[in-house]
């Protein structure tokens, strides 16, 4: 294998660790345990792999479903599709549906992309049944039942918040819904902690919505640190090209680079990879580590970002007594205990309580 393959191959390489496969058992629970129209939200900081979670999951089911039968080489019981970034000032769920038709193998895919009237960039303020796009709309939902999608993974998901109000947002959630409702296809948004701002969008919503936490490895847990540190060695022993320092020896330099996130760790290893062999003489050097780091604003934007999220999914300590005080529980039960208890009547001292004495003699 030349040293090109190699490079090549180590950026096509998944590595297996615990937070990965933990998450993807949970997701495949949840997807399994989910009723129709129920949406599940996966979420995560950036480069923790949500993006190589997603491939491998649509993978597991894809062999989960046809297991089970009633499939065939037209069909796709599970889909990955990504949600553009918005280049103007909404999420374009039209740009969304030429993509999607394309990847669920729309015999007429190309020619409805082709038609102006379909055309992602043809601004419609008022939505309406007979406005262009439209079609795709009925095309994608159409493809969807004829494909048997039973599972819909939508990735990067969080740009579809892109731009738009609260009120937009319940409504590109509701349309999620009546999609999941209409198809009877489970609908798995993967992305960000920016997902955080659908979640709780509505009461309704929240009871027909699973959560999934894709977190990072926590360097002040120990056994977390040994799992990273065992990450880093596997990295290393997979490495394409020699490297002249011990990456097992740099586990906190390289956890503080990649925010505990395995993704990250990746890509950084990958970008240094390239500086070497680009740039240097093929052999991979701690200055190349350093060079290839993200900059130390965009460090700081990541931490703001992921400290936050996780901060959203922290309930507060005493989460059950705030609860408890918004439905009166807490007032109810502290009435009850202060109500004022009827006295008890207590006998002087050496007084006899008013008894009838026998009298008379006893034969």
């Amino acid at each position: 294998m030349n040293r090109v393959t190699a490079v090549n191959a180590f950026r096509e390489m998944t590595l297996s660790h615990p937070h990965l496969t933990k998450t993807i058992k949970r997701l495949g629970l949840a997807i399994r345990q989910a009723d129709r129209g129920s949406l599940v939200f996966m979420f995560g900081p950036t480069g923790v792999g949500k993006s190589t979670l997603a491939c491998h999951m649509r993978e597991k089911l894809d062999k989960e479903f046809r297991a089970e039968g009633g499939y065939d080489d037209s069909t796709l019981p599970a889909a990955v599709i990504e949600a553009p970034y918005p280049d103007a000032r909404n999420f374009s769920w039209k740009e969304f549906y030429r993509r999607a038709l394309t990847i669920l193998r729309d015999p007429f895919a190309q020619k409805k992309v082709d038609d102006f009237r379909c055309s992602a960039f043809v601004w419609q303020s008022h939505p309406d049944p007979r406005s262009p796009g439209h079609e795709l709309r009925l095309s994608f939902e159409n493809a969807l039942h004829y494909r048997k999608v039973q599972v819909l993974i939508i990735d990067e998901a969080q740009h579809i918040a892109k731009g738009t109000s609260t009120n937009g947002l319940l409504e590109q959630l509701e349309y999620l819904k009546s999609l999941a409702n209409l198809t009877g296809t489970v609908i798995v948004l993967v992305g960000t902690y920016e997902l955080l701002a659908f979640r709780n969008l509505s009461g309704q919503l929240s009871r027909r919505s699973i959560d999934v936490h894709f977190s990072r490895y926590q360097l002040n847990n120990p056994e977390e640190y040994r799992i990273f540190g065992g990450v880093v060695k596997s990295f290393a022993a997979r490495l394409p090209i020699p490297c002249d320092f011990q990456m097992t020896e740099m586990v906190e330099e390289l956890y503080v680079g990649a925010l505990g996130c395995v993704g990250l760790l990746n890509g950084w290893l990958i970008k240094a990879i390239k500086r070497a062999t680009d740039e240097g003489d093929g052999t991979l050097r701690v200055k190349d580590l350093n060079d290839s780091m993200y900059s130390h604003d965009q460090m700081q934007k990541m931490i703001d970002e992921l400290l936050e999220g996780e901060k959203l999914l922290d309930p507060p300590k005493d989460s059950i007594q705030v609860l408890k005080a918004r439905l009166g529980v807490a007032c109810v039960t502290a009435t009850e205990s202060s109500a004022p208890q009827k006295p008890v009547k207590k006998s002087p001292p050496f007084k006899r309580k008013p008894v009838r004495d026998p009298v008379g003699m006893a034969l």
